[in-house]
């Protein structure tokens, strides 16, 4: 049993290494964007498109 829950809590890690990763990556994408649209409507858009991305990702590893 202990060797279940070790794996488990690994796995949970792992995870939460990526997630965090995949934030920063989308954090980046975000200020680069807001950058190329210099605040406009356009960057807003973006940035709803990318954490609905980021949902469909978050999904997927958790």
């Amino acid at each position: 049993m202990p060797l279940l829950l070790d794996e488990t809590y690994a796995l949970g890690v792992i995870g939460n290494v990526i997630g965090v990763f995949v934030l920063f990556i989308y954090s980046v994408f975000v200020r680069i964007a807001w950058i190329l649209t210099k605040g406009t409507t356009r960057s807003v858009v973006i940035i709803i498109m990318l954490l609905i991305g980021l949902g469909i990702v978050n999904f997927f590893f958790v």
